[in-house]
């Protein structure tokens, strides 16, 4: 056996790497050790900064000493020239490009790389600019070069229209980064915004934003980024706030009026008041707490009449008024909920329509597409297209198993967003959502005015009420409600409430924290978990004080 080469067994080499890997470990924790002992004795010097690159350049994700690798650059800022500062922190940026280079998505080495260019007496933006379109090509959805990217734009001042160039380039390399198709939305909003129309930006630039979109989905229709920009094409436009309905609330020893929003808004950013020949009422509660919301509620000066509601649009300065249980303003062509779109528009998406069904036809397992055809036909119009949005999303159940509650959600919305415009036709003050297969409640703004709620037999996992103040009645039987959240006592005009077959288990599944509520007269929530809770009857009588009757029964 003399002369042959001896090959060490695995067992032999797993050994030796273990002890290397215990003297990396031991040289590691000494240094750490010694650097945390350094901070706490206050030293600023050259050493210690070489003794932190040593350190970070193994584990660039440790906060700590970069922490205090910036506590030096600070001590040298206040002791040195700026000219030993501009030299040491130049060669900071090369050292976090090492860093970068042992793990490219390392939140430290970006946020310390940051602080440098802040901190440098002469940043050289551009070249920041350069090292990110180097990074972006290696991984074109590397987010924390995408928000380094934003930082150093806005350092370097450059203009919306060349990032718009990059962007651009990025596309053209890679149809499926997803990432700059996120940020030419941003560009374009801010290049070419768009004022009192249904598109995000303005037409000429939407119409040629479709077709690029268009042919980019067309050529990989299995590639989702193009798909998403498409969606935020035909869904990123929301227009001004405006009153929905202005309904005079009962009971109460001053008149009150809750005016629904059709978005969310702060009353003093759009003037909302309140008319009541004598006097103007300018203050305002939300049923839901929030600071800006769709639902708000005031009340009037005791012994005065309301009479009616104006606000200002925030965007065109509008004046709208509405009269206190007057009729709803007209909807515009594109009902309450679709969007109200220009001839040209309209032309164009409904010819993407007809080409997206003959990709379909070619293409029937393919979520992206049929999705897109739902929003199409939501956008075009989604009441003359109900039924095939129902019958595609109910396709869309099929193909993407894995995500059915989003879109039994989705469906949700489709049929009470009908529901609403039939109700709203008609004049009617009762909405019956009963039987609809509903799992979730959308648009509770728009059903302010309601009287009347009936959502029996769904698949409901909670019950948010909170915007239903004018609402007398709410039953919601046989559905899977563990949760129901009401409008705050003071302002609930709720006498019967129906509960019965549903999941609640504890009396505080019911009430929530903002009682009591004495405008409750009848109650029902037998077929509840509740019901085998000791002692849960007083406990609703005491948070339902003007209760008459109970699961049935008088009191």
């Amino acid at each position: 056996m003399h002369g042959r080469l001896r090959v060490k067994t695995t067992e032999q080499q797993e050994a030796e790497k273990a002890i290397e890997r215990q003297k990396k470990l031991a040289k590691y924790n000494a240094g750490t050790a010694l650097l945390f002992k350094k901070r706490k004795e206050r030293v600023y010097d050259e050493e210690t900064a070489l003794q932190l690159s040593q350190i970070l350049a193994v584990n660039p994700d440790f906060y700590t000493l970069w922490n205090y690798r910036r506590e030096i650059f600070l001590h040298w800022k206040a002791e040195k020239s700026s000219e030993y500062l501009q030299q040491m922190l130049k060669s900071d940026l090369q050292f976090t490009e090492q860093c970068l280079g042992v793990n490219p998505k390392s939140y430290c080495a970006w946020h310390h790389r940051c602080w440098v260019m802040e901190n440098m007496p002469c940043p050289d933006w551009e070249a920041e600019i350069q090292l990110c379109d180097r990074y972006l090509k290696l991984d074109g959805r590397n987010f924390h070069c995408w928000d380094y990217r934003r930082f150093v734009v806005a350092g370097a001042g450059r203009s919306a229209a060349d990032e718009l160039a990059s962007a651009d380039r990025l596309i053209e390399t890679n149809f499926s980064n997803y990432s700059s198709w996120h940020y030419r939305s941003h560009l374009l909003s801010e290049l070419f915004p768009a004022s009192g129309t249904a598109t995000p930006i303005i037409e000429d630039k939407y119409l040629h934003e479709l077709e690029l979109v268009q042919n980019a989905a067309f050529t990989d229709p299995s590639d989702q980024a193009p798909w998403f920009y498409h969606r935020w094409l035909l869904q990123g436009r929301r227009p001004a706030a405006s009153i929905l309905s202005c309904s005079v609330l009962r009971g109460g020893q001053m008149a009150r009026v809750a005016v629904a929003l059709s978005r969310p808004a702060r009353p003093a950013d759009v003037g909302l008041t309140l008319e009541t020949g004598e006097s103007r009422v300018t203050e305002w509660a939300s049923p839901t707490g929030e600071s800006s919301g769709t639902v708000w509620v005031a009340a009037a000066p005791a012994g005065s009449t309301p009479t009616a509601v104006v606000m200002t649009s925030s965007e065109s300065g509008a004046e709208q008024r509405l009269a206190c249980n007057g009729p709803p303003p007209a909807l515009p062509s594109g009902g309450a909920f679709g969007s109200d779109t220009s001839a040209a528009a309209g032309s164009l998406l409904n010819q993407e329509l007809d080409n997206i069904w003959q990709l379909g036809e070619m293409e029937p397992d393919n979520k992206w597409v049929l999705l897109s055809s739902v929003v199409l036909m939501w956008a075009l119009d989604p009441r003359q297209h109900h039924d095939k949005i129902l019958e595609a999303v109910d396709e869309l159940m099929k193909l993407d198993s894995l995500r059915r509650g989003y879109y039994r959600d989705l469906r949700s919305r489709f049929i009470i967003e009908r529901k609403l415009e039939s109700v709203r036709e008609s004049g009617l003050i009762e909405l019956d959502l009963s039987c609809c297969h509903l799992t979730a409640i959308y648009h509770t703004n728009h059903m302010v005015a309601m009287t009347t709620l009936d959502a029996d037999n769904n698949q409901l996992r909670a019950l948010d009420l909170r915007h239903l103040v004018a609402t007398e009645r709410v039953t919601a039987k046989a559905n899977r409600v563990r949760r129901v959240s009401l409008p705050p006592g003071e302002l609930c005009c709720l006498r019967r409430l129906a509960l019965n077959d549903n999941d609640l288990r504890e009396v505080s599944d019911l009430v929530g924290e903002d009682g009591p509520w004495p405008s409750v007269e009848e109650l029902s929530v037998t077929g509840n978990p509740v019901c085998e809770v000791p002692g849960y009857e007083e406990q609703l009588k005491e948070r339902f004080p003007g209760l008459k009757m109970l699961n049935g029964k008088a009191l």
